[in-house]
């Protein structure tokens, strides 16, 4: 099975450009390499202004390809922004499990909302800041980091 980590906000959401964003260190490609690492097909998707393939390389994990979509910026906020092209994408990967970095990004929103959910598609969630957004009912698996945020989950329920 193949897993595919989806960043929900664009790359550029923290100011970086894409160059720069591709040279940081981080759990958000850690996290893919670790996976990785465990004998799994594995890669990370996000938005950006333009298409591209890349790879993550670390002296630390394995090498871990890396692809950005167009994003479509209908929004001021740059959380909000998303991409037809991601999601597209996404419809022709079968066998893959979807993990989606963050609860209210514009990406992933429009993921589930327009390929997983109505394709009955595998994906889990790994909270961020929010800590519940619809979509979270449909996952197969929550991800959180504070205890604030799984009591706030299972009252949800």
């Amino acid at each position: 099975m193949k897993v595919i980590f989806i960043q929900t906000y664009p790359l550029y959401h923290d100011g970086h450009s894409y160059p720069e964003w591709l040279q940081l260190e981080n759990r958000d490609k850690w996290m893919p390499a670790l996976t990785k690492e465990m004998g799994f097909d594995t890669e990370l998707w996000g938005g950006s202004h333009q298409g591209d393939e890349s790879v993550f390389k670390s002296k630390n994990f394995p090498d871990v390809k890396i692809r950005a979509f167009p994003t479509s910026k209908t929004y001021r906020q740059s959380k909000r922004h998303s991409s037809s092209a991601l999601c597209e994408a996404a419809k022709k990967e079968k066998d893959t499990f979807f993990v989606l970095k963050g609860m209210d990004g514009g990406i992933g929103i429009e993921l589930a909302k327009k390929v997983l959910i109505p394709e009955r598609r595998k994906f889990a969630i790994i909270i961020g800041g929010k800590w519940y957004h619809p979509s979270a009912n449909r996952a197969n698996c929550i991800l959180y980091e504070t205890k604030s945020q799984k009591e706030k989950l299972l009252k949800k329920r």
